[in-house]
């Protein structure tokens, strides 16, 4: 029970971490984004609204990473029959490679 709630200490502050680092790009490029819209430097205000849309996409990927994670082990799949000698067949064409170099 202590390891398991160890290892859930580790994901989630690895989680945490890896989420707060675009909020961290956004913030900062927002900050730019005001300065440089004052300036009217419209270059560095495409700049700023790249960094800003890539950090955005990243949080989204981590999100749905996550939200994937944690469908793992609830979705299950109908059973299929199979014939035994299909999945014979299978197993074979998997290790066939390493069986062929032995």
């Amino acid at each position: 029970m202590r390891q398991k709630n160890a290892e859930l200490e580790r994901f989630i502050y690895t989680l945490s971490h890896d989420l707060k680092s675009p909020l961290v790009t956004i913030n900062t490029f927002m900050g730019y984004l005001g300065q440089d819209m004052a300036d009217n430097n419209a270059e560095r205000v495409k700049m700023d609204m790249d960094f800003i849309l890539k950090a955005a996409d990243k949080m989204s990927v981590l999100i749905n990473e996550l939200l994937e994670l944690t469908r793992v082990g609830r979705v299950v799949n109908d059973p299929v029959q199979v014939s035994f000698q299909e999945l014979v067949d299978e197993a074979l064409n998997a290790v066939a490679g390493g069986i062929a170099e032995k």
